[in-house]
Order: structure tokens, then C-alpha cells, then sequence
């Protein structure tokens, strides 16, 4: 779905709004998951049901992202103008991105035996994070080359289908964001007149 949902994003409007769609989709996942977090542990505590701020945690990397297929049909449904639907779009796309990012580093910390410290989280969220970000241009590349030849729409969405599945699946086993995988290969794929 995420790949689906981006391949129609365009990269040069994207580029134009890089700075508020990093903002927002980085900034603003990360803080609303701390602040979920500190909320849920603080109103649970008061209730006498405390648990670990870990768990804490795991729960506002779930919640904090936004549904970027709705987010994205809704745009589309009320016309916005382009910046503004780019700006939400792109937010909405990769702050989902983010908050599995969050998710995977949270559990990682939490059930992994590594310590929960700023320093490890930090550590974690990088590697997933450019980890999925360069495996995405990768597999954006790799479809671009299997389908730039071929002028069969049913073949080509095969092709597709196949590298997504599997390039997900590799980033799983590398540990890395599969999700910001499939967004930046959908965005290459999309935009690949752009770029050659």
C-alpha cells in the first residue's frame, strides 16, 4: 500500500516541500510518540497500573503515525491545492515510515538486550532508517531496469508486485525499514522519467 500510495507523489513538488515533509514526518512522529508515551505512563500510574516506560514507548511509535492511504484518498476527494496536498502526502507517506521505524527500534530496545539510553535508540533508528532509505533506491532501480523495455501493463505490475514483495521481505531480514523501502522505491519508480 505504501508503495502504491507513492508512486504517484511527484518528486519534483516533493523536493520543492523537502523541508516541512521532513519536519513534520520526523519531527513530528517522534515527539508525538515520546509525548503519547509519557502520557500513557503517567495517567497509568495514576490509575496504579504502571508498566515499564518501554512498553510506554512501543505504544506511541503504534499509534502516533497517520493512515497515509486514507490521508491520500482524502486529498485526492476534496482537490487541495498541490502544495498543500504534497506537504500532507509526503508527511503522511513517510511518517508512516517513521513510526515502524520507531516500533522496530522500541522493540528492538525493549525485548533486545541492549539498554533503553537516547545514544542506542538513536544508533537503531539510523540504521533502519537509512538502511530502508537505500535499500528503496535500490529496488527502485532494480524494477526500473526490469520494466523499462517492456510495454505489457499486466507484466509490468507483475514485475512489480514481485520486487515489492521480495524487496520487503529482504529488508525484514536485514533489519531494516521495509516500509521506508517501499515509499522511496515507489517515488523512484514513479518519477522515473525525472531521473533519466
Amino acid at each position: 500500500l505504501l508503495f502504491a500510495g507513492s508512486i504517484n507523489i511527484d518528486l519534483g513538488d516533493l523536493r520543492s516541500e523537502k523541508k516541512v515533509v521532513g519536519l513534520l514526518a520526523i519531527i513530528s512522529t517522534i515527539l508525538s510518540a515520546i509525548l503519547i508515551a509519557i502520557c500513557t505512563f503517567y495517567l497509568l500510574e495514576m490509575f496504579e497500573q504502571a508498566i515499564p516506560f518501554g512498553y510506554c514507548l512501543l505504544f506511541g511509535a503504534l499509534i502516533s503515525p497517520t493512515d497515509p492511504i486514507a490521508v491520500l484518498g482524502v486529498l485526492k476527494d476534496a482537490g487541495s491545492n498541490s502544495d498543500l496536498s504534497i506537504k500532507l502526502a509526503g508527511e503522511s507517506l513517510f511518517n508512516d515510515g517513521v513510526g515502524i521505524v520507531l516500533f522496530s527500534t522500541f522493540y528492538t530496545l525493549v525485548f533486545g538486550n541492549q539498554e533503553l539510553t537516547v545514544n542506542a535508540v538513536i544508533h537503531l533508528f539510523t540504521i533502519k532508517a537509512i538502511g530502508g532509505i537505500t535499500w528503496g533506491i535500490v529496488l527502485g532501480m532494480l524494477m526500473y531496469n526490469l520494466i523499462k523495455s517492456i510495454d505489457d501493463r499486466k507484466l509490468e505490475v507483475l514485475i512489480t508486485l514481485a520486487v515489492v514483495t521480495s524487496g520487503y521481505s529482504v529488508a525484514e531480514q536485514l533489519n531494516i525499514s521495509g516500509p521506508l523501502a517501499m515509499v522511496v522505491s515507489g517515488i523512484f519508480i514513479g518519477n522515473k522519467s525525472d531521473l533519466f
